[in-house]
Parts: structure tokens; C-alpha cells; sequence
């Protein structure tokens, strides 16, 4: 079975807002949608969260919640040349990188006839990870068989934990993926609450429901995320070939 690896550089519009702010070390930290007490969480750091300050609630709640909390707006280009930039370096790595369209920071490369170049699936991700790690980003890369159950993986291991994963087999990378926190998957935060009030923290508990009821009931996006994580729904890798450079020259 191929391999590919999930690549998170955890809320990626978070670590630029810390790299403008390095004297927020140390506080919890949110990035906010536009500079207003009610306006949303977009992304919000280990720290904040154990606040129970998550995405999607207002600015002004999560300042009632923690008043040390900093936040700040990080612009559409800044996240799409940070996105560019990752994905460059992660080229070196697999000449098949594809960005996650709706989540920046997510990535994933394909595996497949790397084996000559890396010893074995753990020597890819530990390059794979140095090589974000050269770049300034906190990142956690997971090797494994499938698309969502990477992700998960990827998604679900804590910032400050480090790293990188690899797994042998098919069966270890489910297991890993259904002890996945569902609040980290990019659920709506409405469907992640009412999931919540339902007992329904992890992947496991989500994957358990009945697809026909999740649908009736929750709608978009939780049914496409059920429909991918369950194997129902498969998108084949599609990589984004890297911006042609343009040369320019003067004829004399």
C-alpha cells in the first residue's frame, strides 16, 4: 500500500502573528477576524485553549474568559505566501505536494518511489519535519496509508509535543485516528458544540454515529467529513505544481 505523509503546521496564521510579536511569549494568543470585541476566533494557541478559549467564539468572550489574552488580525497574503513558501521547501522532500485548500498550513506528499532516496518511512518525516523546523515553523508531519486518517493524527498531537509519526501498518493508523479529539478536526464550532453535548468527543465516537442520521440532522460539512474519515468519500492526491519563475532579460 503507498504511503503519503500529512504535514500540520499548526495554525499557521497563529505562528506568524507570534513571529510579529515575540514579546507575546509565554501569554495565550488568538488571531481574530478583524480588530472588533466581537469578532470571532479564527485560530487560538495550546494555551488559550485550556481557557476553554476555542474558534469561533467572540473576541470579547474570550477576554472575559482570560484577560491576559492577546490577539491579532493576520492578512489573506500573509498566510497565502507563508503557504507558498512551506510548500517549496516541502518539494525537496516529494515532487508531489498538494496544500489543503480550506485549511492553511495543511499539506500532503506523496510517498510513492521515495524508497531509494530515504531508508525508511521515519528517516522521510524526521527530514520532512527538520526541514519546516529550518524554516522557523513548529510542525508535526505523519506518515501513513490515508488521506483523513494522517490528517487526524496529525491534526490531534499537541504543538508542544513535537513532531512526527510513522506508522507501520494500516491498523496502527486507524487506531491512532479514532482517538483523534473531534474539536481539532475543522468542524463548525455550532456542530462541535452540539457533537459535544451528544458525548461526542473523539473521531471514534463521530465514525459511530449512523451516516444517515448525521446527515439529516448536522448537514454540511460534519456529513463530507463523516463520509471522508469513514472511507465512504475518497479524493485522489492532487499536487499543486510549483509558480513558474519568470526570467527577464535585455537584449542589447
Amino acid at each position: 500500500m503507498a504511503r503519503l505523509a500529512c504535514v500540520d503546521v499548526p495554525a499557521l496564521p497563529l505562528q506568524l502573528l507570534k513571529r510579529r510579536h515575540p514579546n507575546w511569549a509565554g501569554f495565550p494568543v488568538a488571531v481574530v477576524a478583524e480588530e472588533s470585541p466581537q469578532a470571532p476566533l479564527l485560530w487560538a494557541s495550546e494555551r488559550a485553549r485550556r481557557f476553554r478559549i476555542l474558534p469561533g467564539i467572540r473576541y470579547a468572550t474570550a477576554l472575559s474568559l482570560c484577560g491576559e489574552l492577546r490577539a491579532g488580525v493576520v492578512r489573506p497574503d500573509e498566510i497565502a505566501a507563508a503557504v507558498r513558501q512551506i510548500a517549496d521547501r516541502l518539494r525537496d522532500f516529494s515532487p508531489d505536494v498538494e496544500p489543503g485548500a480550506d485549511e492553511p498550513g495543511v499539506f500532503w506528499l506523496d510517498g510513492d518511489g521515495l524508497g531509494r532516496l530515504f531508508r525508511s518511512a521515519t528517516a522521510w518525516e524526521r527530514s520532512i519535519h527538520q526541514g519546516l523546523c529550518d524554516l522557523g515553523f513548529s510542525a508535526r508531519v505523519v506518515v501513513g496509508f490515508t488521506r483523513y486518517g494522517t490528517y487526524a493524527v496529525a491534526r490531534s498531537r499537541v504543538a508542544e509535543t513535537g513532531g512526527s509519526l510513522a506508522f507501520g501498518s494500516l491498523v496502527e493508523e486507524q487506531r491512532a485516528a479514532h482517538a483523534a479529539p473531534l474539536d481539532r478536526l475543522g468542524l463548525p464550532p455550532e456542530q462541535r458544540d452540539d457533537l459535544a453535548k451528544l458525548g461526542v468527543a473523539t473521531l471514534g465516537d463521530f465514525l459511530a454515529l449512523p451516516a444517515g442520521g448525521l446527515r439529516e440532522r448536522f448537514d454540511e460539512p460534519a456529513a463530507r467529513i463523516h463520509d471522508l474519515a469513514s472511507g465512504a468519500a475518497w479524493t485522489p492526491l492532487q499536487p499543486v505544481p510549483p509558480a513558474e519563475r519568470l526570467v527577464a532579460g535585455i537584449e542589447m
